[in-house]
Order: structure tokens, then sequence, then C-alpha cells
């Protein structure tokens, strides 16, 4: 999304149409659906007049067997049109469901890595499950009901005041009060529904944070103790659910008894038997009937208004996010298939606190097609450097260059196409091994992909499967070991033949015999691509055509020793 489409958090209103408009012909319909469906609901209090008429035999025009019939047909019609609006508001609002998660899905992906590293992954999943779910199902049942809901309150009135002249002004002295009740009721629903929706995206961080680190927790023995960690969150969210409930369970209940006995009360002085014009009892009914109707709408309208609370804050969160700056995706320019001049970062100063700098006025060059390794202590800079140069951050002084220019200058998407990376945590997602590796070249042939595993040193033990390539991984590549996962990650790298090869610590699982047979295979394979290394491996070190030392921190030029 780019920078000027960005929402504008002031203007939820605009950005909640926006995810209607697709469908504003099919939420028409499932209006015009209940529209009917109420018109229909508003010819039962005459008819059950009538039929009470007839009971009591003071109507003996109409045959109670066809008007309680007419009343079933009714009935039954208002079932239809129900369960026809249901199913419409259901597929309405899985599809905004649906756009709602993409779009805040695509955002995230855009969104520079620093806001990740500091966000709670509770929160990022939060927004896609919980406030998704929230925004989708009040845009879906809420606007196709507004127009049927006021329908049945005018006709109801409507109905009561040509009844009974001056008896809906009357009513007003009940609605009024329940409405500003309702105003001061959603106050406290908001405060309190955001407070649930932050302990919960608490509980949800903490259960995620212990299941991707559940071998350091079992290897620690800390099982009871991240329970009790768990629970305490859990239980916290679970308090703050209890007070949101405890404020909106009676809201809905309320609304409907004030309103309902304000209105018998009125229909007592207005038409019962201490009125100047007393019903006869088939008006009373009808009259009782409509004040009903009367008192649903607004017993709706106060659900309503307590799901609309909720909403706002999901909406609130999701816009928040929506528009956080998305990295800037570059220039137009295309990065060079193949070097001339090489990568140099001149005067980099980077830090990711501010006041503790990694690197500060830092330069190197690295030439075209020279292999190059990086070594020093942790924290000196290392990977930083990759980081900068995939523009996953953003130096805050001096630039880097690819042949003379400045990596800005390039299109984010093709300058990063151009560097095939193995990280030092190995990415794997769920799927078969051929479509892990085929992760940088989605075209690539069998023949390449046999090709990169065995360079790899991955071929051996993939053939070994019973599904071989098309064998599944599990979630993280839960199903083989680290080892064969740094392999793999290696087979995706030479998969691609990009122009620069970045290895992060890339055989940090090897044994010794393993790490110099990769060495031996991949070292032709090599020729005229610029290769950096993170390694302190004697074996990989041999690849090298010079050796980088960083010191405890990178404070200008770098200190350059020949490759051993």
């Amino acid at each position: 999304m780019p920078a000027a489409a960005r929402p504008d958090p002031a203007h939820p209103l605009r950005f909640s149409l926006s995810l209607v408009r697709p469908w504003r012909g099919l939420l028409a319909g499932i209006a015009a659906v209940l529209l009917i469906e109420t018109a229909a609901t508003l010819t039962l209090p005459l008819l059950g007049g009538r039929f009470a008429a007839g009971l009591l035999g003071e109507d003996g025009t109409t045959s109670l067997p066809l008007l309680g019939a007419a009343i079933v047909g009714v009935l039954l019609l208002q079932l239809g049109l129900r369960i026809v609006g249901r199913l419409g508001t259901a597929r309405v609002g899985d599809e905004i469901l649906l756009d709602l998660r993409q779009r805040t899905f695509d955002h995230l992906q855009r969104l520079p890595v620093r806001h990740h590293d500091h966000a709670r992954r509770g929160d990022t999943l939060s927004l896609l499950t919980t406030d998704a779910q929230t925004i989708s199902g009040f845009l879906s049942s809420a606007l196709p009901g507004l127009a049927p809901t006021a329908l049945t309150l005018v006709g109801a009135l409507g109905a009561l005041a040509w009844m009974r002249p001056g008896l809906a002004a009357l009513i007003a002295l009940v609605v009024i009060p329940c409405v500003v009740g309702l105003r001061f009721w959603m106050r406290s629903i908001r405060s309190r529904a955001r407070a649930w929706f932050d302990a919960q995206s608490q509980t949800v961080s903490v259960a995620e944070q212990a299941i991707e680190l559940l071998p350091m927790i079992k290897a620690e023995a800390r099982e009871r103790q991240q329970l009790d960690l768990y629970r305490d969150s859990a239980g916290i969210a679970m308090d703050k659910a209890r007070r949101m409930r405890r404020v909106m369970a009676p809201l809905q209940p309320v609304i409907q008894l004030a309103s309902l006995t304000g209105i018998v009360a009125l229909l007592l002085v207005a038409a019962g038997p201490w009125s100047a014009r007393p019903a006869a009892p088939q008006e009373l009914v009808t009259l009782l009937l409509y004040g009903v109707l009367v008192a649903r709408p607004l017993s709706s309208l106060a659900d309503l208004a307590g799901r609309a609370s909720s909403t706002r804050g999901a909406l609130g969160r999701i816009l928040e996010t929506l528009s956080l700056a998305p990295e800037p995706t570059g220039g137009s320019r295309t990065p060079p298939q193949a070097l001339r001049e090489g990568i140099r970062f001149e005067s980099v100063s980077f830090g990711y606190d501010p006041q503790r700098p990694v690197l500060q006025d830092f330069d190197l060059s690295i030439q075209a097609g020279e292999r190059v390794a990086i070594t020093g202590p942790n924290g000196a800079g290392k990977t930083t450097l990759i980081w900068l140069l995939m523009r996953f951050h953003q130096p805050d002084a001096g630039r880097i260059t690819l042949d003379g220019t400045e990596v800005e200058a390039f299109e984010l998407s093709a300058l990063r196409r151009s560097i095939a990376l193995v990280p030092q945590k190995v990415w794997l997602f769920q799927g078969s091994i051929a479509d892990n590796i085929r992760l940088g070249d989605a075209e690539a042939g069998m023949d390449r992909v046999r090709r990169a595993a065995e360079l790899a040193g991955a071929a051996e033990f993939i053939e070994a499967m019973d599904q071989g390539y098309d064998t599944e991984l599990g979630p993280r590549g839960a199903r083989i070991s680290g080892g064969q996962q740094q392999r793999l990650a290696l087979a995706r790298a030479l998969l691609r033949p990009t122009p620069i090869l970045v290895l992060d610590e890339p055989t940090a699982m090897f044994d010794e015999e393993g790490e110099q047979a990769l060495v031996e295979r991949i070292g032709p394979e090599l020729e005229g691509r610029t290769l950096i290394m993170i390694t302190h491996r004697p074996a990989l070190l041999q690849l090298a055509d010079r050796r980088i030392e960083l010191g405890p921190t990178s404070l200008g030029t770098a200190d350059l020793r020949a490759a051993p």
C-alpha cells in the first residue's frame, strides 16, 4: 500500500465504508429482505387483535381458522426471510473478514523489520483474528439491520399514533431516558473492551513465545513456571472479559424491560379502564403488541451500541497499524545482474538503540567477484552489515552502494532478489522439501533442485526419505535436524544465480568432515559471484580471498587482514 493510500485514523467511517463498498449490492438485497420481514412483522399486531376479538366472540365476521392460518403464514414468511438474511449476512461477513485480513497482513509484511522487532506477536496475531472478526461481524450484520430496525420503530410508533393520537408522543417519555442512559453505558463498555483486547493479546504473546521456546523450556525444566505465567496472563484476560460482560450482559435486557414497562404503563393510562376512552379487547391486544414492537428495536439498538463500542476499539487498533509508514520501496532501477565495481559501505553509522551505535563512520569496500569472510565478536555488527545491505534496516548516516549506485535507488524487491541469503537462523516453511528449496526460484525444474541439493550435501538424506523431495517438513522444518535444515537453506541459496551470495554462519551445525566436503563442492560453483561469509570456521575461511575482522565496536574503517 503506497504511503498516500494509507488510511487516516481520523476517518474510521471512511475506512469501514471501503470494506463494505464491494458488497453494497448484496447488502442492499439483504436489507430489502429484512425490510420485507419487518413489514410482515408489523402486520402481526393487527392480525393478533382480530384473532383475540374472534376468540372473545366480539367479531363474528372473520373465520378463526383462516385468521390463524394467516398468522402462521406470516410467521413462516418471517422464518424464510430470516434464514435468507442470515445466510447473506454470513457471506458478506466472510468476504469482509477475508478482505480485512488480506489488507492487514499485506501491510504487516510491508512494515520495516524494526517495527516487528519491537511489536508483541500477540498484538499482531490479534489484529488478524479477534479484531478482524469483530469488525467484519459488526459491518455485515449491523448495516443491513439498521433500516429494518428503524422501520420497526417508526412503523410501530406510527400505528400507535394512528390508533391513539398523542400516545406516540407520550412514548417519547420512555424512549428518551433509554437513549440517554445508553450513552453513559457505552463509555464504561468501551474502556472495558479495550482492556480485554489488550489482556487477550498479552495472553497470545505468552503462549506463542512459550511454544517457540519449548525446547529451551524443557531443557531448563521450566514447564511449571511457564504454566504459572500463562495461567496468570489468561486469568487477567478472563477477569477483564468478565468485567466487560458484567457491563454488557444487562444492557439489552434492562433497556427492554424499561421500555416495555414504560409502554405498558402508558397503555394502561391511555387505553386502560381508567382512560376516558377505554380500549376494546381487540384494540388493547393490538396496542400491546405494537408496544412490544417498539421495545424490540430499542433493545436491538442497545445491543448494537454495545457491539459498536467493541468494534470501535478493534477498528482503532487496525487503523493504527495500517497508518504506520511501510518500508520505502526505493527507486525504479534494477540491480546489476553481475557486479563490475562491487559493494561499498561509506561512513555508515547505525544503532538498534540510538544511544548505543553498532557501526559508526564505518567504511568497507568489497570488489566484484571477491570472496570475503567477516569475523569478530558478538555484537560487532557482522549480521548488521548484511541487514543494512538488504535494507532490512536503514543506516542512520552514510551510504551503501552497488557499482556506485546507492541501494535506495534500486526497487526494493529487485534488490533483495539479487542477493541469495543463508541466514544464521534457518527459515523453513510448512511444505515439501522441494517447495522449500524452490522458494528462491519458483520456476526451477527438478533437475536444478536436485543439483542444488547435491551441492549443499542434502541429496543423500532427502533421497533416503520415503517421499524424497515431496516429503512434508512440518512447521518450521520440525521433521528434520538442525544440520539438515541448514543444508536445505544452502540448497535454496545455491539454486538462485544471484550476483551476491551471503552466508551467515551457514555450517554452524556441520561436522568438520561435512564442512570440508561442502567447501570442495561449492568452491568451483562460486566463480564470478561476490561472496560475503560471516564465519569463524576454518574450513569456510579457505574459500575467502580476504578476511575482515570487526572489533568489539566497529568504528571507522574495518580492520582488514589477509585470509590464512
